[in-house]
């Protein structure tokens, strides 16, 4: 088993031979053996399924400019054209592309998650009802999605970005007693 750290949050898709992105050992992640493959823990400690190094540091990255309303998400939207055997880094981008609420959004959504569901054999179960949260906003059932993101959030409370995602959803639909209930 091998253990990495980032130092400092990456360029989106930027190279291991970028002297700014140094690995370093750090408890915080691992690989962990799985009926497939290893996997490596993001910043979170939750499994990634398919990552290498570069997925690790493009998610970690998103979380932080998710959850600090960044302007840097359009490059991790790009990071996902070329990750498509990361199943979570293609539903993140698929959100990312859902949370703009138009047309252009919602078609820009499908395809990231028509790539996921090619790769759900390799998912964790978390990201498995990401696959269904995601797919069920694309579908228009809002509700579904919001209860599928609640669960991942209450039985992963470390996944923020699943977290954020849930109160956004609920913040559309004017539920703030729901958006209250997550932050809990």
């Amino acid at each position: 088993s091998h253990e990495i750290v980032i130092e400092r949050p990456p360029a989106v898709g930027s190279t291991p031979s970028d002297p700014r992105d140094k690995v370093a050992p750090s408890s915080t992640r691992k690989r962990v053996r799985s009926n497939a493959a290893p996997m490596l823990k993001d910043a979170q400690g939750l499994d990634v399924a398919n990552a290498d190094d570069a997925a690790i540091r493009a998610v970690d990255h998103a979380l932080e400019q998710w959850l600090g309303y960044g302007d840097e998400l359009g490059r991790y939207i790009a990071f996902a054209h070329n990750a498509r055997e990361v199943p979570l880094v293609q539903m993140q981008a698929a959100v990312l592309n859902l949370s703009l609420e138009s047309p252009e959004g919602f078609a820009g959504a499908r395809p990231f998650i028509d790539a996921a569901r090619t790769r759900e054999a390799d998912m964790t179960e978390r990201e498995r009802l990401w696959l269904g949260a995601t797919a069920a906003w694309a579908d228009g059932a809002l509700d579904r999605a919001c209860e599928l993101f609640e669960e991942i959030s209450r039985r992963w409370p470390r996944d923020l970005f699943a977290g954020k995602t849930a109160q956004l959803l609920y913040l559309g639909r004017g539920d703030f007693e729901a958006m209250l209930r997550l932050a809990d």
